[in-house]
């Protein structure tokens, strides 16, 4: 459990969110977009570009969902995975149906929301600067 103190720590190195962490980061996110890029699967353009980003983010999940499971084998770790897992290749599916994209855009923006408040926090200086596009339908 130190190990999560410290890395929850947002000042922390350890964090994955932090600066120190941007090049481990970069390098999973890579990862993802390899995979996601060499799938079959039909994903829209506008998720396609984040589907990276929203795994890694699944990822982080799945890993503090582990650290405190204290079943047997860590069963519950697993069995969230594995629904999990399913769960999130429908959301890719139905997120091509035209009246899901506006859903889609949606969840888009809290990701952009995510990522500024990181940013905020590691540079206090930024202001924020995106500009939301929800209306625009």
């Amino acid at each position: 459990m130190l190990l999560f103190k410290t890395a929850a720590d947002p000042r922390s190195p350890l964090n994955p969110f932090s600066n120190e962490s941007t090049p481990l980061r970069r390098e999973s996110t890579e990862l993802f977009a390899k995979v996601v890029r060499g799938s079959s699967a039909r994903i829209h353009p506008d998720l396609e570009v984040h589907l990276p980003k929203l795994l890694w983010l699944y990822q982080m999940g799945i890993v503090l969902f582990w650290i405190h499971d204290t079943s047997p084998g860590c069963d519950r770790s697993y069995r969230l995975t594995e629904r999990t897992v399913d769960l999130i290749v429908q959301l890719i599916k139905v997120a091509n149906f035209p009246p899901m994209r506006r859903v889609t855009r949606l969840a888009l923006n809290v990701l952009a929301d995510l990522e500024d408040n990181i940013a905020l926090s590691a540079t206090p200086d930024r202001s924020d600067q995106r500009q939301d596009s929800d209306d625009e339908e």
